[in-house]
Order: C-alpha cells, then structure tokens, then sequence
C-alpha cells in the first residue's frame, strides 16, 4: 500500500470519527435539554427567547410574566448548564451554552 493510498484510508476513517462524535455530542446535549427543561412551558419559552442580548426584565416583558419566574426558570437553566451569563454594564444578559 503506498503512503497516498494510506493517507486517503486514514483521512476518511478520521472524518468517520470525527461524524461520529459530533452525532454523540448533539445526543447527549438533546438529552440534557431534555432532562433539564421536562414539562416546565415556562422554561421551555424563557430558554426559547435566550439569546445573549436579553435581560431577565426584557424577557419578562415579552413574555408577561412576573421577574421571579423568569428569574427562577433562568437559574434552573443555568443550575443544568444550559445557560451562562455575561454582564453588559449594569446589565446582566444570558446565553445559551450550546446552539440551537
């Protein structure tokens, strides 16, 4: 076999890998969103506007409920490490860790 033939073998096999993971890795975030979002509307729809821009309060606001709730269904998110948070200033925005 001649060192062309070998590389060409083992760049295909490492893409195969390289498909593979990426496959395992969009499972096990499906899965996580699952188990950390559940039944819950409210989180389902806060985790929906999350987009690295919004505050707790613009959020609330679109959706029309009340701070605490958002305020609470943000921290389950964060807690089950789908969300993180950045500080814009005197703003606190958030984002989702993994894309959508």
């Amino acid at each position: 076999m001649k060192d062309e033939e070998f590389q060409e073998i083992l760049l295909a096999k490492l893409d195969r890998i390289t498909h593979l993971l990426e496959m395992a890795e969009k499972r096990e975030i499906e899965n996580l969103k699952e188990k950390v979002l559940g039944r819950s509307a409210v989180k389902r729809n806060v985790y929906d506007l999350i987009d690295g821009k919004r505050t707790v309060n613009k959020i609330s606001k679109m959706l029309r409920l009340v701070q605490p709730s958002v305020s609470r269904a943000i921290s389950e998110l964060m807690e089950g490490g789908l969300v993180g948070k950045k500080t814009k200033g005197k703003h606190t925005v958030y984002y989702k860790k993994f894309e959508d």
